[in-house]
């Protein structure tokens, strides 16, 4: 068959990309560890005056809009602000790693149905 090599070479880099991706998610489970382990809120930040650190926390359907007043105390300001970037980035990590499995849990289905067809 005049086709076989092109498709095992094909299968070959299929399997590469995959490793690939593996080997990403991997690496972006390791950064959210770290994040967390660092520590992660959600919120807005707001400021009062110019002064006066709080935020403005998600809201949770059904429930009221919630506030944690932080203060003025330059330290615990900067603690809470590096927490909510790092809540930024966690959601954004975990926004890669859901695209990525989606991509493979795709690729997984479409190869499964060409198993059927040989």
């Amino acid at each position: 068959f005049v086709r076989e090599p092109r498709i095992k070479k094909l299968l070959a880099k299929i399997q590469s990309n995959c490793d690939e991706k593996t080997d990403v998610i991997t690496s972006l489970r390791k950064q959210q560890k770290e994040l967390l382990k660092l520590g992660v809120q959600y919120g807005t930040p707001n400021f009062k005056n110019k002064k006066y650190l709080r935020v403005i926390r998600p809201t949770v359907k059904g429930s009221p809009r919630k506030f944690d007043y932080i203060g003025a105390d330059k330290a615990k300001q900067a603690k809470c602000l590096d927490d909510l970037e790092r809540g930024k980035q966690y959601k954004k990590v975990s926004e890669m790693i859901d695209h990525i499995e989606s991509n493979l849990t795709e690729i997984h289905a479409y190869l499964s149905r060409l198993q059927y067809m040989m």
